[in-house]
């Protein structure tokens, strides 16, 4: 796998912020920390959905409490070379294998520490790792999303003679095998599947069902369905008795809306080779969750010293924050790239938006360097990319969309689109029916999507476009999306230093209810695309072939591509920290306590 070392070590120059020391300060007061000195409290925008470590909706802040609780083989270092580093196993061995049809495949053979267990005593063995696998590939299970990452597997033997070592048989190389194989979360197949119902399900027979999307196989074989209905109960996930990992952490107590508390395991095996793996550390006795879904709360809760963390700080409070003489006294303030970036899916199965001309004209009625300057308030780098402007293969040359009035309303009346009744919106015959281009646009709550929703309507109007704003909660908005009942949404992914792999977002494969293709993009030509970059392994090969396909979904305009923020984050000097690009900006369980209160 090929890492881009001196790219990130330059990503990685955050910034300290400076102080204004004509401020007034004197309306700011300060409360003693109350709490332990081995506790860390951390604040999360929003109460995650649940903790369940394959069911949890892609939600990124159960995504970094979860990280507290189960575990990798190997995970990706929180330090500026972000390699992937020892967890659950050593570094594998990795071998070259003839195929049945001649070509090669990869087999991995990883080894779990001896050490490793899960909360009832028993080992962490590989056929915890292969039902993992099985569990994935179950027709039955709504993981949609994660089989595109693992469908070059053909199969995993675990050693009899050794349980605690198995090996991962590929079809192909790919550009992400051993990152994907070796970065996935491991959960325990005593705790989960109690009545050992996929044990007599075979891998083989569930690859092969997913290559032929054979979605009938949980009615021929019924222990299927039996299992997905289980692993599904709504207990797994948000009792406290009914998480289990082979983490450091359990959950100790969850208040719905106020705070999710997890407390160091008693006698936890990483201990016993946290020396060796520092990584394996787990400082704090307990970490506290408190969920501050308000911003202005989450600023006074900073200046009160009721938290230890926060990020994703408002872009303004953040400023206000960096002139605060008395916050620089306490905490440590960052602006952290990040590998994240912002965009909007256009529906293209819209009647409304399936000619990519319309799309393109949307696109130059939404001013992203106004939304970074005024919005953002200057945390942000422009992107114009199906890929985040900070990875090396980025291709930089695609022009920015910017805004651009007179080339939208070209664009639309060149897609027949036009003001036939005088209404101030442009209008078309589809379907027998005058319909006026009025674009349903799903936001949040926040301000930052009501501020981007009335910039974009403003603008929009000037072309002759009318932009619907619906805000709504998560849910809400994820089961619009899920139906494709929608015309636009903002959107914000996530990465890791590697390179990507596009399958998921872009390919048509991922155009279902539950996968992640929500705007419906690509054809044959885009998917063979997608495919060869996944397994060139070659680098100047692959650069070539990621600056077709970002040219060739920039042409089809299925988004429009925003900005990569940078992320702002507040840590009190009392924890000893070096802060990290990888979400969500800090490594909780490796926080060590500088002073005690």
């Amino acid at each position: 796998m090929t890492r881009f070392a001196p790219l990130l070590l330059l990503l990685l120059g955050f910034f300290a912020c400076k102080t204004d020391p004509g401020l007034d300060q004197t309306a700011v007061t300060w409360a003693p920390l109350d709490r332990p000195a081995d506790e860390v409290v951390i604040r999360l925008p929003s109460d995650p959905t649940r903790l369940h470590p394959l069911l949890y909706g892609n939600d990124s802040y159960a995504a970094q409490v979860m990280r507290n609780l189960f575990q990798v083989p190997m995970e990706f270092a929180y330090d500026s070379q972000m390699g992937l580093q020892p967890m659950l196993t050593g570094e594998p061995e990795i071998r070259d294998v003839e195929l049945p049809d001649g070509g090669t495949g990869v087999a991995y053979t990883f080894e779990i520490f001896p050490e490793a267990q899960w909360d009832n005593g028993t080992p962490v063995t590989g056929n915890d790792y292969l039902f993992t696998i099985k569990t994935i590939f179950n027709p039955a299970v709504a993981a949609a999303p994660f089989r595109g990452y693992f469908s070059f597997i053909d199969d995993i033997l675990v050693d009899p003679a050794n349980p605690r070592k198995f090996t991962v048989f590929t079809n192909q190389k790919t550009i992400l095998g051993k990152a994907a194989i070796a970065n996935l979360t491991v959960f325990p197949e005593y705790f989960y599947d109690p009545d050992g119902l996929l044990q007599g399900i075979q891998l083989p027979t569930l690859l092969a069902a997913h290559a032929a999307a054979d979605d009938g196989l949980p009615q021929r074989q019924p222990a299927l369905e039996q299992f997905a209905t289980q692993f599904a109960d709504a207990k797994y996930g948000r009792e406290p008795g009914s998480v289990s990992g082979s983490g450091p952490y359990r959950v100790e107590s969850w208040t719905a809306d106020d705070r999710l508390v997890l407390v160091r395991k008693d006698n936890w095996w990483g201990d016993a080779l946290k020396n060796r793996f520092p990584q394996l550390a787990a400082a704090p006795r307990r970490i506290i969750y408190r969920i501050i879904p308000d911003q202005a709360a989450a600023v006074t809760a900073i200046k009160d010293g009721a938290v230890d963390v926060v990020s994703q700080i408002d872009s303004k409070a953040f400023q206000e924050l960096q002139t605060n003489e008395l916050v620089q006294r306490s905490y440590d303030l960052y602006t952290l790239p990040t590998f994240q970036q912002f965009f909007i899916p256009l529906n293209t199965k819209s009647p409304l938006l399936e000619d990519k001309r319309v799309r393109r004209a949307l696109a130059h009625t939404l001013d992203a360097q106004t939304v970074i300057d005024q919005l953002y308030y200057g945390f942000g780098q422009r992107n114009a990319s199906a890929i985040a402007s900070s990875k090396a293969h980025y291709n930089q040359d695609l022009p920015l969309l910017d805004l651009d009035v007179a080339r939208a309303k070209a664009l639309l009346a060149e897609a027949g689109w036009t003001d036939t009744n005088g209404n101030g919106i442009v209008d078309k015959q589809i379907d027998g029916q005058t319909r006026d281009l009025t674009v349903r646009f799903l936001t949040s709550t926040s301000a930052f999507s009501k501020n981007l929703t009335a910039l974009w309507q403003e603008n929009a109007r000037k072309a002759g476009i009318e932009i619907e704003g619906i805000p709504g909660d998560g849910k809400t908005r994820g089961a619009a999306v899920r139906a494709r009942d929608y015309d636009a949404y903002i959107r914000a992914i996530g990465g890791d230093p590697v390179p990507d792999d596009l399958t998921q977002l872009w390919h048509t494969d991922s155009d279902t209810p539950d996968g992640s293709n929500t705007a419906s993009y690509g054809d044959a030509d885009s998917d063979a695309l997608i495919e060869a970059i996944r397994v060139e392994l070659d680098p100047v090969k692959r650069r070539a072939l990621y600056q077709q396909i970002q040219a060739d979904i920039y042409d089809e305009q299925p988004a429009i591509f925003l900005f990569s923020p940078k992320d702002r984050l507040a840590v009190h000097k009392r924890l000893q920290y070096t802060p990290t690009s990888r979400k969500p900006g800090y490594y909780a369980r490796g926080m060590a306590l500088v002073a005690a209160n």
